[in-house]
């Protein structure tokens, strides 16, 4: 029964993980189009980015600002290097160093990280399982048939299953999100948990 127990706690907390995940991704991605409506479309990043990649942007736009006023020898080799490197990666033919590209580039690049984010949450959750596969094991363990000869027995193992789900649930609804294929067998198991306590009550 302890071993029942910390599987079902397991699952549980596997789903409570991919619940917060999930909900991080559609935050993230509701400000991701909202962001993109103010950006409009994109003018210099037209292919999906790395995170590596975007670091490496990232550090390119904050040389060229910090050499933008400059016109020293060292100053103009690095910029041609950068702009060289800032031109590979994004794929461009060609880019003119000004504040008003720089800073066009920060906002566009501001939102190919929130997109990087989007995949990386997707990866995280893909790793720990699938949700509804999670439920239905769930379902299943609470199914578990414990020494029928004994109801005081059953009585308690079913009562410890339900706290470990009443948990879960409530971390649902603390979530803010309510998934009815969780609540079903929270529902049943607390229906059959009750019988089992009027059984008792009758024989005593």
């Amino acid at each position: 029964m302890k071993e029942h127990l910390s599987l079902l706690n397991n699952s549980e907390k596997k789903c409570e993980q991919i619940i917060k995940l999930e909900e991080n991704w559609y935050n993230l991605s509701l400000e991701l189009e909202n962001n993109k409506k103010i950006v409009g479309e994109f003018i210099f990043i037209k292919s999906s980015l790395k995170k590596t990649e975007i670091d490496i942007v990232s550090g390119l736009i904050k040389l060229l600002e910090a050499n933008l006023e400059k016109n020293g020898f060292w100053s103009n080799i690095a910029n041609f290097t950068a702009v060289k490197q800032l031109r590979k990666i994004l794929k461009l033919s060609q880019f003119e160093v000004s504040y008003e590209n720089l800073a066009r580039l920060k906002s566009e690049l501001d939102l190919a990280l929130m997109n990087c984010n989007l995949l990386k949450i997707e990866s995280d959750i893909q790793k720990i399982g699938n949700l509804h596969v999670l439920i239905e094991q769930i379902k299943q363990m609470i199914d578990i048939k414990v020494n029928p000869n004994s109801p005081t027995e059953f009585m308690y193992a079913a009562a410890e299953l339900f706290n470990v789900l009443y948990i879960f649930g409530g971390c649902l609804i603390g979530g803010g999100i309510i998934m009815p294929s969780i609540w079903i067998p929270i529902k049943i198991h607390k229906r059959n948990t009750q019988q089992i306590k009027n059984e008792e009550q009758r024989k005593n």
